[in-house]
């Protein structure tokens, strides 16, 4: 509340009193806690939400945040250093296969290091499909290999999936799960994966 206290000085001078909740004596997670639930006017954002969850010692968010810092990412959505901001995409794919995560996240970081796109939602949502989906069919190395020579990099990904969904609708990850799965299957003779769309 100490943004709507200096406004209403701001506004009204100091003798104008307004209705404040203090609570005292709270540890740091039963504050981060109090944040979240009490955060009902202004929603914030997804990436507060987490980094809340994380301090909160939320189960789920606190593996993901290890995960991340595993990699060498921090939380954060600031252009310097290995920053991560795609938390949703992170979770929607863990709740699926915590390992799946785990390996897209060594995949984007063998292929294109930490910076730029290879932390974008969209790949990691796109990527980590692929895993869900064929698990340990995938030879993780190959994968890399394959996405770090892609022309374009994951700014190439992205704009190919594009197109992609353009002519075939839905969403864009599952139109970048197509797109990384052709280019896995490119010249392999014994270890293709079943496309991924059975009927085009």
């Amino acid at each position: 509340g100490k943004h709507r206290v200096a406004a209403v000085r701001l506004a009204e001078g100091d003798g104008v009193k307004i209705m404040c909740r203090v609570f005292d004596g709270l540890a740091i997670e039963e504050e981060a806690e109090m944040f979240r639930l009490l955060n009902n006017t202004a929603k914030p954002g997804a990436l507060d939400l987490f980094s809340v969850r994380v301090v909160e010692g939320e189960e789920v968010a606190t593996h993901i945040n290890d995960m991340l810092m595993r990699h060498g990412f921090r939380l954060g959505s600031a252009t310097d250093g290995p920053t991560f901001a795609a938390v949703a995409a992170a979770e929607r794919i863990y709740r699926l296969k915590p390992d799946a995560l785990e390996w897209t996240l060594s995949t984007v970081i063998r292929a294109w290091g930490h910076e730029g796109a290879s932390s974008d939602g969209r790949i990691v949502a796109g990527l980590g499909l692929v895993y869900v989906r064929y698990g340990s069919a995938v030879a993780r190395d190959e994968m890399a290999d394959r996405l770090a020579r892609f022309p374009g990099g994951p700014g190439g990904v992205l704009g190919k999936s594009r197109g992609l969904k353009e002519s075939i609708g839905g969403h864009i990850s599952n139109a970048i799960s197509e797109i990384i799965v052709e280019t896995y299957n490119r010249k392999q003779k014994t270890r293709a994966l079943p496309p991924w769309r059975t009927t085009r």
